[in-house]
This record gives structure tokens, sequence and C-alpha cells, in this order.
């Protein structure tokens, strides 16, 4: 199912600890009802650390990983995808106007995450492949010394993709 597979918007979250909290509850509760009454969404708690071992986060705060991970109970993830797309083969090519209907409403389910925990980071193996401010979103504070890193190691940026870490 998966080769082939076009994927249409895929955005995720770390959501944090504070919104289980009495007094954050009814807007993670409200986000859940209006995000969930436009597109599916999943909450994976088992790629969050609050609540983890000291050890765990300790050795956790030394990777690249955007920081919000240390914190987040849980990594919400909504995504839309279609059919297999094999562009150039008569009846299996990328359905552009199906994946905009798609990207929007994935949009509009996430919006109200957003409006309650803006700038909440993002898993970079999961999320936003037109996001805008993916640098803060993936890795957050690390960036400037990722890119330093990158400079050094990788001056002429051959290793190389979209929306990893540039050398500039």
């Amino acid at each position: 199912g998966e080769a082939g597979q076009f994927i249409h918007a895929y955005r995720s979250m770390w959501l944090p600890e504070e919104l289980l909290s009495i007094e954050r509850r009814p807007q993670l509760t409200d986000a859940i009802v209006a995000g969930s009454a436009e597109w599916s969404l999943s909450l994976h708690v088992n790629k969050g650390l609050a609540g983890g071992s000291p050890q765990a986060i300790d050795l956790s705060r030394q990777t690249a990983t955007n920081p919000a991970m240390l914190g987040a109970f849980a990594l919400l993830i909504c995504a839309a995808d279609g059919s297999p797309a094999w562009p150039g083969i008569k009846g299996y090519e990328p359905d552009p106007e199906a994946g905009r209907v798609k990207s929007k409403a994935v949009g509009r389910a996430v919006a109200p995450f957003e409006a309650i925990v803006p700038h909440a980071g993002s898993y970079m193996s999961e999320a936003d492949y037109f996001g805008v401010d993916w640098r803060q979103a993936y890795w957050g504070p690390h960036y400037a010394r990722l890119a330093s890193i990158k400079r050094q190691y990788d001056p002429t940026n051959l290793f190389r993709g979209h929306h990893t870490v540039e050398p500039s």
C-alpha cells in the first residue's frame, strides 16, 4: 500500500504536557473535537518524553530533535494520502486537485492546535513538506549549531535534502 503512495499533506505537532492540566484540558478537548470534525487526527503518545525518566530526557536533550519533544505528552499527526500514483502510467496519475482539497482539510484540522500551541515544533520525519518555518519546527534552537557543524564538515552541501540543515 505504501509503494507509490502519494502523500497530499502530512503535519505533526509536539503537544506539551501542560495541555493535560485541569486549566488547559478544555482547550485540548475543544481542539480535538474541532480538528477531528475536519479530518482524522492521531495522537502518538509513544513519541513525546513527558513523564519519561530523567536519564532518557537528559540523553535526548543532547540530540538534534526539537526540544519541544522533551515535554510533549504526544505527537499529533494529521495526514492525507491518495491511491498509489505513477506519473506517466495511464489511470495511475497523481490527482493534484484531490491533493489540494485534502491538504486544505488537514490545515483546517490542525488549526485549532496551532491556536493553543503556537510554534509547537514538529518531528522532522513526519512533517509538512511545504512548511515555511521548517528550521524552527524541526530543530528549534538547535538549528544554528547544526548549521555550524554542516559548514565545518560539508561546506559544499554535498549531502542535502528537502528541508535539511544547510551550511549557509
